[in-house]
């Protein structure tokens, strides 16, 4: 995990966001996780500390993702922070959602205790409801910056 990364993501978010995606391992798409002052505060420190174009692509980043659960995002954020932002889309996986520390020792066992428990007591998430959740998490902020968004990238998102 990128130490560079993690600064900058706590000083644009107040520190209300932890880029560690095992920190939020296996809970679906929330806005109590991720919310579009989240997403915006990410989004306006790209733009001053890093430029227009990442805050952009970054903006297209999040328009492509089906989901947007936290542990979701920050995989593809450490991805995108990988290749300078200058990406605009990362393939995502399943088992992103249930993504761990990849060291051993307390806090790894901590996560997967939490992705147990939440199983057990959620059971699975369907991928249509991934989706649905993911929208609600994603939409005002896709709105709210359509115009970095190319046509072609645009996506019929339901209200």
């Amino acid at each position: 995990m990128s130490a560079q990364l993690d600064t900058f993501v706590a000083q644009w978010t107040q520190r209300r966001l932890c880029v560690e995606p095992g920190f939020y391992a296996g809970r679906p798409p929330s806005t109590d996780d991720i919310s579009f002052r989240t997403l915006e505060d990410i989004y306006q420190g790209l733009r001053k500390d890093i430029g227009d174009v990442a805050a952009a692509n970054f903006v297209r980043l999040v328009n492509s993702l089906d989901d947007m659960s936290a542990s979701s995002l920050m995989t593809a954020l450490h991805k995108f922070w990988a290749q300078h932002c200058t990406i605009s889309f990362v393939p995502q996986r399943p088992d992103d959602r249930i993504t761990v520390t990849p060291v051993k020792g307390k806090a790894q066992e901590q996560q997967l205790f939490a992705v147990v428990a939440d199983a057990m007591v959620h059971g699975s998430t369907s991928e249509e409801e991934i989706r649905k959740l993911s929208s609600k998490v994603k939409n005002v902020f896709i709105h709210a910056h359509l115009d970095l968004i190319p046509e072609s990238e645009r996506r019929a998102e339901k209200r």
